[in-house]
Parts: structure tokens; C-alpha cells; sequence
């Protein structure tokens, strides 16, 4: 926080009463005066009541815009807190939606891996059959040839 820096507008101080709008650090320093006044029993009594008076007539005017901009910075606060609040929830649905893909290209890695398999042992069984299919009919000719029978004849 800015020390330096007024609690509020000149406008607002104005309509407060207050001649100029007070820092933090100034209205400690009105607090101060006020403590200070109280705990001084060797002042005159006439001086530390309007001491005393001035310092908290100053901080009565201020204490509405204290107050006004603790509950700016409360809802300021609240809303920062809401926005956490949503960025939370959006993460962990993000982090869900993360696992759930993470998991489909789990299974559709597993899916892959199974159809490569299959088509592997497809082709393998493909090529034998051929295999067996090219060596039946060569012996089958062989015979035909050998016997002198053809498909047709009677």
C-alpha cells in the first residue's frame, strides 16, 4: 500500500469536511496526536482538549472515507477471491479433461496395437493359405497330369 497516497478523492474529503483527503500515513499521525494527548498528563487541561478535540473532529471527518475504502478493498478482495474461485474450478475441470484424453489415447493406442496384431497374423495367414492353396494345386495337376485325367472328362 502507498502511505503517500490519499484514501480518497479531493471531492470526497471535501464533502467530509476535510480541508485535504488523507493518507494512511497521516491518519495514523492524527491517531498518534490523539494517544500522545491522552497519555501527556503535564499539558494544560485547556490544550489537550482542544488538542484532543481537533485530532478527533479530523479523524471523525476521515473515518467515513476510511471506511468506504475498506469496503472498496473488500470487494475488490471478493472479487479477486471469486475470480481464484473460477480459475480453481476451470483447472480442475481442465486437469479431468486432461486425464479423459489421456486415457481415450490409452485405449486407442491398445485398440491400435490389437488391429496391428490381428493384421499381422491376417497377412501371415493369408500368405500360408496362399502358400497351401498354390501347393495343392500343383500336386493336384501333378495327379491329373499323371493320371491322364482331366476336370471334364467322362
Amino acid at each position: 500500500m502507498n502511505h503517500d497516497a490519499p484514501i480518497c478523492t479531493q471531492e470526497a474529503a471535501h464533502a467530509a469536511g476535510l480541508d485535504v483527503a488523507p493518507s494512511p500515513s497521516e491518519l495514523a499521525a492524527m491517531a498518534e496526536a490523539i494517544v500522545r494527548t491522552w497519555g501527556d498528563r503535564s499539558a494544560e487541561p485547556e490544550d489537550e482538549v482542544g488538542s484532543t478535540a481537533d485530532a478527533g473532529a479530523q479523524l471523525a471527518r476521515a473515518l467515513p472515507l476510511v471506511l468506504a475504502e475498506l469496503e472498496r478493498i473488500r470487494a475488490e478482495r471478493d472479487a479477486f477471491a471469486d475470480r481464484v474461485d473460477t480459475l480453481t474450478a476451470i483447472a480442475k475441470g481442465n486437469k479431468r479433461h486432461v486425464q479423459d484424453m489421456y486415457d481415450q489415447v490409452q485405449k486407442v493406442n491398445r485398440e491400435r496395437d490389437e488391429l496391428k496384431t490381428w493384421h499381422d497374423n491376417y497377412v501371415k495367414g493369408t500368405k500360408f493359405a496362399g502358400r497351401e492353396m498354390r501347393r495343392r494345386l500343383i500336386t493336384a495337376e501333378a495327379d491329373r497330369d499323371a493320371s491322364g485325367h482331366y476336370p471334364g472328362d467322362l
